[in-house]
């Protein structure tokens, strides 16, 4: 029998070690001076994703130390069910994890532009332009289904929800203000969070 709560926080682990080593040998850049609008959603879009990452981790802690209250919110599901939740989570993981590899020193964890930002357009961003989600969408769907808990499906669906309705506009807004056509026709043949299948 899988032990679900070690494979999440496997997941989380994978990515936040992938994080930190892209932030390590990628150097220090400078920000792209940006508009003041831009500047409110940043610290908007901050303020969400720290508040998110917190709930999540607080929640996995509960879940690992048996808390009776969140347990209590246990749904009865099918080991077949979580199983495909863990392989979800993993496909996301990898999905995320190629992703920052491809963008390299010009990934941000959150809303911003680096000087001399160039526009990755090949390998899995010559399809999607926001992989990244997909593989936190993949991610947060796997979980949910793994840990099978009413709370954990309100955070980490409800707060993925909440988390790309902010962000996708803004940071499409802002890769069409600093790309200008080029990011118009890059965004024109590429999907979203999956490819285009009619062009």
């Amino acid at each position: 029998m899988i032990n679900y709560q070690p494979n999440v926080g496997l997941m989380y682990l994978a990515y936040v070690v992938t994080v930190l080593i892209i932030k390590i040998f990628s150097g220090q850049k400078e920000n792209f001076d940006l508009q003041e609008n831009f500047r409110k959603s940043f610290q908007t879009d901050k303020i969400i994703l720290m508040v998110l990452i917190s709930l999540e981790v607080i929640l996995i802690f509960l879940i690992d130390f048996k808390n009776k209250f969140i347990l209590g919110f246990n749904i009865d599901t099918s080991s077949n069910l979580r199983n495909i939740g863990i392989v979800l989570g993993y496909l996301g993981t990898i999905f995320i994890i190629l992703s920052l590899i491809k963008l390299g020193k010009v990934y941000t964890a959150t809303l911003n532009i680096m000087n001399g930002h160039k526009l990755v357009q090949n390998g899995i961003y010559k399809y999607i332009r926001h992989p990244i989600y997909t593989g936190f969408i993949l991610l947060h769907l796997g979980v949910t289904l793994a840990l099978s808990n009413l709370i954990v499906t309100f955070v980490w669906i409800g707060g993925l929800c909440i988390f790309l309705w902010h962000r996708v506009p803004k940071e499409e807004e802002l890769l069409e203000y600093y790309f200008k056509d080029e990011y118009k026709l890059y965004k024109a043949r590429t999907g979203m969070f999956f490819p285009k299948i009619l062009r």
